[in-house]
């Protein structure tokens, strides 16, 4: 059966939320911290939380809200020794975040990373519930769960905000669910429809594409590329994620993550290493 089909009060649930190192996962930015939780129904089940060493520096702006510090990272898991928890708790379940394209865009950045992808059957959206169904001054997760009286512990904490947006999704099964939509798919419609599509795939590529090849063989390649002010520099490369005009590899010239145009690559060729 289609978890569309589920009474929402039957249904598993996993509500998740990251703290990432900025704003643009198509521009590099990784995940900081993730935390999870899967329900049954609205019951809580299991639960999962931690930080990630994000192979990058943690911008001063994305600090400033989250509290996260590079020392605090230095030493944790990268987001593949993680993945076997998380895929634990995703399994079979109706994903629920808010502001799911920004959580799901920076989860699908990293699985690709990892060589993995997410696809959950239903992804919903308290903030677009809020949208469409409720009258809230501001739909910000902190303003929504102050007008509910919900408390909010350790915001902007990825486990914090977990336990926020699952008492505010709580909160609205008892102010929406009726005999007439008590269904998972009523949900869905309830919050406009779908909110999430994949982007972070090369599967539009040719099959014999350099670029498609070195993503899902793990292949390093030789690019020629264009850099601002038109020099033109050669590179190896080994691509991590693409998302439309962007590509995020690691740079062997600059010993670190990059990401480029790529209307500025030129050439690029498969290595043999």
């Amino acid at each position: 059966m289609s978890l569309l089909d589920l009474p929402l009060k039957n249904a598993p649930l996993v509500f998740i939320d990251t703290e990432t190192t900025g704003l643009r996962p198509d521009l590099g930015h990784r995940v900081v911290e993730v935390a999870a939780l899967r329900t049954d129904g609205l019951q809580p089940v299991a639960e999962f939380s931690a930080l990630i060493n994000p192979r990058r520096a943690l911008d001063p702006g994305a600090m400033a809200v989250n509290g996260i510090t590079p020392d605090m990272v230095a030493d944790a898991p990268v987001f593949a020794e993680i993945l076997p928890q998380l895929n634990e708790l995703l399994a079979g379940a109706v994903v629920v975040m808010h502001n799911a394209p920004f959580d799901m865009g920076f989860l699908e950045a990293e699985y690709s990373i990892a060589g993995q992808s997410i696809a959950p059957e239903v992804v919903l959206d308290t903030l677009m519930l809020a949208r469409r169904q409720y009258y809230f001054p501001s739909n910000s997760l902190g303003n929504i769960a102050r007008t509910l009286n919900i408390p909010t512990p350790n915001a902007h904490r990825a486990m914090g905000d977990v336990l926020t947006t699952f008492a505010v999704f709580r909160r609205f099964a008892g102010d929406l669910t009726r005999e007439n939509r008590p269904l998972v798919r009523d949900w869905l419609r309830m919050q406009g429809g779908v909110v999430w599509q994949p982007q972070f795939s090369a599967d539009h590529l040719p099959a014999d594409d350099p670029l498609r090849i070195a993503l899902t063989e793990r292949r390093k390649l030789r690019i020629q590329y264009r850099a601002n002010g038109g020099k033109i520099t050669e590179r190896i490369i080994e691509p991590r994620t693409l998302s439309g005009q962007y590509l995020v590899a690691y740079c062997h010239l600059r010993h670190d993550q990059r990401t480029f145009r790529l209307d500025n690559i030129i050439s690029m060729e498969i290595l043999n290493l």
